[in-house]
């Protein structure tokens, strides 16, 4: 399957030990922006800038692809998430996204879905690739490591780790 993916997400998948598995069971796709976002995460030493590296290494492998969108989105949101929205829209691609500010503004100005870097997971769950606990491992390593332990994400991944 193919996703139009974020910055967020990606690092949010990076934080998982599942990160390389789902690189070459789907596509991820991403834009020029996300990969400028990710440089700037990347010019630190912190655990988020490692990660931004891997990230930026498989972009560079063409293991995580890029691609242009056509038609931008008219969005009040910043550049990297429009490029990606814009994408996911005009291809059809299923588009992931952590930022629950954004899912909103593109479901109100667009009326276009999208899903949280947890649904990666979960496939992996129903396609009985990766047990229960480890679902619930990975959705709190996620937690932890992007300092998520409350809020909407929070509350959403306690759902998903208690079906």
């Amino acid at each position: 399957m193919k996703y139009s993916i974020d910055t967020g997400a990606l690092l949010s998948l990076a934080c998982t030990s599942c990160y390389q598995t789902i690189l070459v069971e789907d596509k991820l796709i991403t834009t020029e922006e996300v990969k400028e976002e990710l440089k700037a995460f990347a010019q630190y030493a912190d655990f988020l800038g490692k990660k931004a590296k891997n990230i930026l290494a498989d972009i560079e492998a063409k293991r995580i692809y890029r691609e242009k969108p056509k038609n931008i989105l008219l969005l009040p949101l910043a550049s990297a998430e429009t490029s990606v929205f814009s994408l996911g829209k005009e291809k059809q691609y299923t588009i992931i996204t952590d930022d629950i500010h954004a899912v909103r503004v593109l479901f109100e100005k667009e009326k276009v879905t999208a899903k949280p870097s947890f649904i990666l997971l979960g496939k992996l769950y129903q396609e009985k690739r990766i047990t229960k606990e480890q679902l619930v491992q990975e959705i709190n390593s996620i937690l932890t490591e992007r300092g998520w332990l409350e809020g909407a994400l929070y509350e959403y991944a306690k759902t998903l780790m208690e079906k």
